[in-house]
């Protein structure tokens, strides 16, 4: 009887070593944000706007990301995560499980990543590491909507990307696509391609490729990125942008360019071409003090029509409460030109707006 016990205690001490083997090669972390704030916003239709909204500063999302060490320096990556509306509980883009990233890949240290699955553009990347409200605030802020194209509207949403057709369309994210990625010191570089889904035109309808070259060093950072998005006919939108950064222990100035313009079918686009201008600069007045300030210029041309122009003042006090737990205000003075308004594609003004106040206040917790 007390061999049997000996043995069996073995057995579960080897098994308990190989389960504790196995996880430490092996990890799955589940991460997300959750934000809400009271938004006021002036001359929209039908009132001023008043509502509890997610993700006014961070967009609310949920997700699963895991790695797994394959020896010889290679690890297996994957990443897959769904935005949600915090206000109503529910998911963010009800027709996708994970809008954000769903991910695969393999790669190291020396030799970089490659992802295959749905993921953000080159422009994205850029604008994340440039933009003066570090590409939050995506209701309204220009870099998101217009620069890096995650609410472009029509006609960019309804011809561009791989899912044109799909509820919703944006840009910032690509399906279908294969993605590499590379470190090395201070040096960053992406390249990515992404197939179209047409079922009669095939996988060269819709589809797009981009790259991303960077540096970070000594409180610098500068990105430049390119990315080509093609439509069903064969006409092409070019998007372009660069950006830079410099911070030290109590200061962050942020600038960025970026241009987008459609080249063929002239009869649908009208030549439409637009650009954005940012700068902005976050000062750490206490260790639990930001306060960012920050301006944006868009301009939108066509060969038939008057430019619309739109000008964004930011003034953001965030207030640390943990590594987590932050308490924050925005405060967005928006002017616009006769036909600027049109470039406002979070919420609706009111027809002939030429200003408008955005205003919120809220909790953002990241785990």
């Amino acid at each position: 009887m007390r061999g049997r016990l000996i043995a069996r205690g073995a057995l579960t001490t080897a098994a308990l070593t190989l389960a504790g083997s196995a996880a430490a090669q092996s990890t799955v972390t589940l991460f997300g944000i959750a934000d809400a704030a009271y938004v006021n916003q002036g001359n929209r239709p039908g009132g001023s706007g008043r509502a509890i909204q997610s993700g006014a500063w961070q967009t609310s999302r949920l997700g699963f990301r895991g790695t797994e060490d394959l020896g010889n320096g290679y690890s297996a990556v994957f990443d897959i995560a769904q935005s949600l509306a915090l206000d109503t509980g529910a998911q963010a883009n009800a027709g996708r499980l994970f809008d954000r990233n769903a991910f695969v890949g393999i790669g190291s240290a020396a030799t970089g990543t490659l992802t295959l699955g749905r993921q953000t553009t080159v422009l994205t990347e850029g604008f994340a590491a440039t933009d003066p409200l570090r590409a939050n605030n995506s209701a309204t802020n220009l870099n998101v909507r217009l620069g890096y194209l995650a609410g472009p509207a029509a006609p960019i949403a309804g011809s561009f990307g791989a899912n044109p057709g799909f509820a919703g369309n944006a840009l910032d994210r690509q399906d279908n696509a294969v993605k590499y990625s590379l470190r090395k010191g201070g040096f960053t570089g992406t390249a990515m391609m992404a197939f179209g889904e047409s079922a009669t035109a095939g996988a060269s309808a819709n589809r797009s490729w981009g790259a991303l070259a960077g540096w970070d060093g000594a409180g610098f950072g500068l990105r430049g990125a390119f990315a080509r998005f093609e439509d069903a006919t064969g006409a092409q939108l070019d998007a372009g942008m660069v950006g830079a950064t410099w911070r030290n222990d109590s200061l962050r100035l942020a600038a960025t360019w970026t241009r987008n313009a459609i080249e063929g079918n002239a009869a649908a686009y009208h030549g439409q071409e637009t650009g954005i201008q940012s700068a902005g600069l976050t000062w750490s007045a206490t260790p639990a003090l930001d306060l960012t300030f920050a301006a944006y210029r868009a301009r939108r041309g066509f060969d038939n029509a008057a430019d619309q122009v739109a000008r964004k003042f930011y003034l953001v006090p965030e207030c640390k409460l943990s590594k987590r737990t932050t308490l924050y205000a925005v405060a967005d003075a928006e002017r616009f030109n006769a036909g600027g308004a049109a470039l406002d594609t979070g919420t609706a003004l009111k027809a002939g707006a030429r200003s408008s106040m955005y205003l919120a206040a809220g909790v953002s917790h990241t785990f």
